[in-house]
Protein backbone atom coordinates (compact mmCIF):
# COMPACT_ATOMS: atom_id res chain seq x y z
CA UNK A 1 0.00 0.00 0.00
CA UNK A 2 1.00 3.31 -0.49
CA UNK A 3 -0.16 6.10 2.28
CA UNK A 4 0.38 10.03 1.21
CA UNK A 5 -0.14 12.87 4.52
CA UNK A 6 -1.04 16.09 2.90
CA UNK A 7 -0.95 18.67 5.33
CA UNK A 8 -4.61 21.64 4.51
CA UNK A 9 -4.26 24.32 2.88
CA UNK A 10 -3.36 27.83 4.10
CA UNK A 11 -6.14 28.51 6.75
CA UNK A 12 -7.32 32.49 8.33
CA UNK A 13 -5.03 31.31 11.37
CA UNK A 14 -2.09 30.29 9.05
CA UNK A 15 -2.05 33.36 7.36
CA UNK A 16 -2.57 35.70 10.63
CA UNK A 17 0.70 33.50 12.03
CA UNK A 18 2.74 34.35 8.29
CA UNK A 19 1.70 38.60 8.81
CA UNK A 20 3.25 38.50 12.09
CA UNK A 21 5.15 35.74 13.82
CA UNK A 22 3.81 34.69 17.25
CA UNK A 23 0.69 36.33 16.96
CA UNK A 24 -1.42 34.70 19.98
CA UNK A 25 -4.92 35.04 18.89
CA UNK A 26 -6.75 31.99 16.68
CA UNK A 27 -9.87 31.23 15.58
CA UNK A 28 -11.14 28.18 16.88
CA UNK A 29 -12.16 26.05 13.67
CA UNK A 30 -11.22 28.15 10.51
CA UNK A 31 -11.96 28.12 6.81
CA UNK A 32 -9.50 28.40 4.18
CA UNK A 33 -8.20 31.89 2.52
CA UNK A 34 -8.95 33.01 -0.81
CA UNK A 35 -4.59 31.97 -0.82
CA UNK A 36 -5.51 28.47 0.38
CA UNK A 37 -8.42 27.74 -2.27
CA UNK A 38 -5.63 28.52 -4.84
CA UNK A 39 -3.41 25.89 -3.09
CA UNK A 40 -6.03 23.19 -3.15
CA UNK A 41 -7.15 23.46 -6.76
CA UNK A 42 -3.50 23.40 -7.61
CA UNK A 43 -2.94 20.30 -5.56
CA UNK A 44 -6.25 18.72 -6.72
CA UNK A 45 -4.81 19.42 -10.49
CA UNK A 46 -1.38 17.88 -9.96
CA UNK A 47 -3.43 15.03 -8.42
CA UNK A 48 -5.33 14.14 -11.20
CA UNK A 49 -2.48 13.96 -13.24
CA UNK A 50 -1.44 10.24 -15.02
CA UNK A 51 0.99 9.20 -16.96
CA UNK A 52 0.84 5.37 -17.25
CA UNK A 53 3.00 5.69 -20.41
CA UNK A 54 5.87 6.74 -18.05
CA UNK A 55 9.31 4.65 -18.45
CA UNK A 56 9.47 5.15 -14.54
CA UNK A 57 10.51 1.87 -12.62
CA UNK A 58 7.56 0.37 -11.61
CA UNK A 59 7.93 1.39 -7.56
CA UNK A 60 6.82 5.09 -9.31
CA UNK A 61 8.89 6.62 -6.60
CA UNK A 62 8.26 9.99 -7.60
CA UNK A 63 4.79 9.17 -8.95
CA UNK A 64 5.80 10.26 -12.23
CA UNK A 65 3.08 7.91 -13.62
CA UNK A 66 0.59 9.72 -11.21
CA UNK A 67 -1.39 8.92 -8.27
CA UNK A 68 -4.24 7.13 -8.53
CA UNK A 69 -5.65 7.06 -5.25
CA UNK A 70 -8.58 4.80 -4.13
CA UNK A 71 -9.31 5.92 -0.72
CA UNK A 72 -9.53 9.51 0.53
CA UNK A 73 -9.76 10.09 4.42
CA UNK A 74 -9.75 13.49 6.25
CA UNK A 75 -10.15 15.31 9.87
CA UNK A 76 -12.83 17.09 10.52
CA UNK A 77 -12.11 20.43 11.10
CA UNK A 78 -13.05 22.82 8.35
CA UNK A 79 -9.20 23.90 6.93
CA UNK A 80 -8.99 20.15 6.24
CA UNK A 81 -12.09 19.25 5.12
CA UNK A 82 -12.65 22.09 2.46
CA UNK A 83 -9.13 20.97 1.52
CA UNK A 84 -10.23 17.65 1.28
CA UNK A 85 -13.47 18.20 -0.77
CA UNK A 86 -11.70 20.30 -3.64
CA UNK A 87 -9.25 17.46 -4.33
CA UNK A 88 -12.17 15.03 -3.89
CA UNK A 89 -14.61 17.29 -6.45
CA UNK A 90 -11.90 16.96 -8.84
CA UNK A 91 -10.58 13.42 -8.39
CA UNK A 92 -14.66 12.54 -8.24
CA UNK A 93 -13.70 10.64 -4.78
CA UNK A 94 -16.33 9.90 -1.77
CA UNK A 95 -14.54 11.25 1.24
CA UNK A 96 -14.18 9.42 4.85
CA UNK A 97 -14.10 11.77 7.22
CA UNK A 98 -12.79 10.38 10.75
CA UNK A 99 -12.85 12.07 14.65
CA UNK A 100 -9.09 10.90 14.93
CA UNK A 101 -7.40 12.85 12.34
CA UNK A 102 -7.55 16.75 13.81
CA UNK A 103 -5.08 18.99 14.97
CA UNK A 104 -4.05 18.69 18.47
CA UNK A 105 -6.24 19.79 21.47
CA UNK A 106 -9.52 19.38 19.38
CA UNK A 107 -11.81 22.09 18.53
CA UNK A 108 -11.64 24.90 21.76
CA UNK A 109 -11.52 28.54 22.64
CA UNK A 110 -8.85 29.94 24.86
CA UNK A 111 -9.81 32.43 27.37
CA UNK A 112 -7.10 35.10 26.84
CA UNK A 113 -6.66 36.32 29.95
CA UNK A 114 -6.63 33.02 32.07
CA UNK A 115 -5.49 30.52 28.93
CA UNK A 116 -8.32 28.41 30.40
CA UNK A 117 -9.04 26.44 26.99
CA UNK A 118 -12.86 25.18 26.42
CA UNK A 119 -13.83 22.55 23.94
CA UNK A 120 -16.57 23.26 22.02
CA UNK A 121 -19.21 21.33 19.90
CA UNK A 122 -17.60 21.74 16.39
CA UNK A 123 -19.65 21.36 12.82
CA UNK A 124 -23.11 19.46 13.45
CA UNK A 125 -23.92 16.69 10.93
CA UNK A 126 -26.59 19.43 8.74
CA UNK A 127 -23.17 21.53 8.22
CA UNK A 128 -20.89 18.93 6.77
CA UNK A 129 -24.53 18.00 4.47
CA UNK A 130 -24.91 21.51 3.18
CA UNK A 131 -21.32 22.65 2.41
CA UNK A 132 -19.36 19.31 1.71
CA UNK A 133 -21.55 16.90 0.29
CA UNK A 134 -18.94 14.37 -0.56
CA UNK A 135 -17.71 13.49 3.39
CA UNK A 136 -19.02 10.34 4.46
CA UNK A 137 -19.47 11.00 8.46
CA UNK A 138 -18.42 8.07 10.61
CA UNK A 139 -20.02 6.02 12.85
CA UNK A 140 -18.59 7.90 16.20
CA UNK A 141 -19.69 11.12 14.66
CA UNK A 142 -22.42 13.74 17.14
CA UNK A 143 -25.06 14.56 15.13
CA UNK A 144 -24.94 17.48 17.36
CA UNK A 145 -21.34 18.88 16.45
CA UNK A 146 -18.48 16.41 15.89
CA UNK A 147 -15.74 17.68 18.80
CA UNK A 148 -18.14 18.23 21.65
CA UNK A 149 -15.49 17.50 24.16
CA UNK A 150 -13.06 18.53 26.61
CA UNK A 151 -9.77 20.16 24.82
CA UNK A 152 -7.50 17.50 24.29
CA UNK A 153 -4.33 17.59 25.93
CA UNK A 154 -0.43 17.05 24.19
CA UNK A 155 0.46 14.52 25.78
CA UNK A 156 -3.03 12.47 24.55
CA UNK A 157 -1.98 13.13 20.87
CA UNK A 158 0.72 10.11 20.76
CA UNK A 159 -1.84 7.38 21.29
CA UNK A 160 -4.32 8.79 19.07
CA UNK A 161 -1.65 8.47 16.31
CA UNK A 162 -0.90 4.78 17.08
CA UNK A 163 -4.91 4.42 16.53
CA UNK A 164 -4.42 6.10 13.60
CA UNK A 165 -1.90 3.92 12.39
CA UNK A 166 -3.52 0.57 13.43
CA UNK A 167 -6.49 1.56 11.56
CA UNK A 168 -4.86 2.22 8.30
CA UNK A 169 -2.61 -0.98 8.51
CA UNK A 170 -5.84 -3.19 9.52
CA UNK A 171 -7.80 -1.94 6.56
CA UNK A 172 -5.13 -1.29 3.50
CA UNK A 173 -1.74 -3.24 5.11
CA UNK A 174 -1.21 -6.28 2.09
CA UNK A 175 -3.17 -4.55 -0.67
CA UNK A 176 -2.62 -2.24 -3.36
CA UNK A 177 -4.52 0.38 -2.45
CA UNK A 178 -3.45 4.30 -2.73
CA UNK A 179 -4.86 6.20 0.37
CA UNK A 180 -4.62 10.02 1.23
CA UNK A 181 -5.53 11.73 4.13
CA UNK A 182 -5.60 14.94 4.69
CA UNK A 183 -5.06 16.53 8.05
CA UNK A 184 -2.53 18.89 9.92
CA UNK A 185 1.06 19.36 10.49
CA UNK A 186 1.26 18.60 14.20
CA UNK A 187 -0.63 15.55 13.65
CA UNK A 188 1.82 14.55 10.92
CA UNK A 189 4.28 15.57 13.12
CA UNK A 190 3.23 13.01 15.91
CA UNK A 191 1.75 10.25 13.66
CA UNK A 192 5.91 10.18 11.83
CA UNK A 193 7.02 10.00 15.04
CA UNK A 194 4.33 6.71 15.67
CA UNK A 195 5.41 5.55 12.82
CA UNK A 196 9.41 5.36 13.33
CA UNK A 197 9.04 4.22 17.15
CA UNK A 198 9.62 7.01 18.84
CA UNK A 199 8.00 6.67 22.25
CA UNK A 200 5.53 8.83 23.43
CA UNK A 201 7.66 10.51 25.76
CA UNK A 202 10.51 11.54 23.54
CA UNK A 203 7.92 12.56 20.94
CA UNK A 204 6.46 15.11 23.16
CA UNK A 205 9.57 16.03 24.16
CA UNK A 206 10.78 17.03 20.17
CA UNK A 207 8.26 19.01 20.44
CA UNK A 208 9.10 20.70 23.38
CA UNK A 209 12.34 21.50 22.33
CA UNK A 210 11.02 22.67 18.75
CA UNK A 211 12.40 19.59 16.48
CA UNK A 212 10.26 19.13 13.90
CA UNK A 213 9.23 17.37 10.50
CA UNK A 214 8.44 20.78 8.90
CA UNK A 215 5.24 21.02 6.42
CA UNK A 216 4.18 23.84 4.28
CA UNK A 217 0.59 23.61 3.84
CA UNK A 218 -0.33 21.24 1.18
CA UNK A 219 2.49 19.47 1.29
CA UNK A 220 2.17 15.71 0.37
CA UNK A 221 4.62 12.77 2.14
CA UNK A 222 4.45 9.32 1.11
CA UNK A 223 5.20 6.34 2.95
CA UNK A 224 4.78 3.27 1.29
CA UNK A 225 4.11 -0.36 3.45
CA UNK A 226 4.52 -3.95 3.12
CA UNK A 227 4.38 -6.64 5.46
CA UNK A 228 8.54 -6.69 5.83
CA UNK A 229 9.11 -3.25 5.24
CA UNK A 230 7.67 0.71 5.93
CA UNK A 231 9.74 3.05 3.46
CA UNK A 232 9.16 7.09 3.69
CA UNK A 233 9.43 8.00 0.59
CA UNK A 234 9.39 11.68 0.85
CA UNK A 235 8.60 14.70 2.75
CA UNK A 236 7.12 18.14 2.14
CA UNK A 237 6.94 17.89 -1.78
CA UNK A 238 5.46 21.13 -2.83
CA UNK A 239 6.59 20.85 -6.51
CA UNK A 240 2.45 21.52 -7.75
CA UNK A 241 2.90 25.05 -5.59
CA UNK A 242 3.96 27.81 -7.79
CA UNK A 243 6.02 30.25 -5.65
CA UNK A 244 3.14 32.37 -4.96
CA UNK A 245 1.19 29.67 -3.75
CA UNK A 246 3.96 28.30 -1.12
CA UNK A 247 3.34 29.11 2.44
Amino acid sequence: MQLYLLRHAQSVNNAQWDASPGFQYRYSDIPLTDLGRQQARATAEYLAQTRPASPVNVYNTDNRKGFGFTHIYCSLMLRATETAHLIAERLDMPIYGRTDLHEWGGVYEVEPESGTRTGLPGPDAAYFAEHFPRVILPADFNPAGWWNRPHEPQTDVPARARRVLKFIRKQHLGTDDRVLIVTHGGFINLFLDTLLGVTPKRAIKNLANEQWFVTNNTALARIDMGENFTGLIYLNRTVHLSDDLLT
